[in-house]
């Protein structure tokens, strides 16, 4: 087993990793710097997907975004920098497998705005997905559950396309 872990970091250079960890708390510290009540939904996912797009960009390996995203949940977890508890991990890390996936499909994605644009755009809406389940597991109405994901789902669609328009 301890091979197979070997085997995985082995993957990135000590260059990316610190790259990959250096956007991870830029996420962090875009998520505390907008958690100003805007009343607008999804206004954090422009710095997330922005972020992400330019550790995958930077290091062309499968899972630098991923591991990013990782990274930037489990440090706004513990530092308590949003609503939703072991939740916010998950809400990080989708995203980043979303342009990880983005990018295997595009591998010149960086290169065309357009196709960053619309790699964020699906990484921004998956906000309103991970909660949807919760909220319907907790007796909401499931309009209503279904009304705040597609609210926050196009909140972060729209701010994410910015971010992706960035890089």
């Amino acid at each position: 087993m301890a091979g197979r872990a070997n085997r995985f970091w082995e993957r990135f250079s000590t260059r990316e990793a610190l790259f990959i960890g250096f956007c991870a708390t830029f996420v962090v510290l875009g998520r505390a710097a907008l958690r100003l009540h805007l009343h607008v939904p999804g206004h954090a996912a422009a710095t997330l997907t922005f972020f992400l797009l330019l550790a995958r960009a930077c290091v062309p390996r499968f899972g630098a975004a991923t591991l990013a995203g990782s990274i930037a949940g489990v440090l706004v977890a513990v530092l308590g920098l949003g609503t939703g508890g072991p939740l916010l991990v998950l809400r990080l890390l989708v995203p980043g497998l979303l342009i990880d996936l983005g990018a295997a499909l595009a591998p010149r994605f960086a290169t065309r705005p357009l196709i960053c644009a619309a790699i964020a755009t699906v990484a921004g809406s998956t906000r309103g997905l991970v909660f949807a389940p919760l909220e319907l597991a907790l007796g909401v109405d499931a309009e209503l559950a279904l009304a705040h994901a597609l609210a926050s789902a196009a909140g972060g669609a729209a701010f994410g396309a910015l971010g992706g328009a960035l890089v």
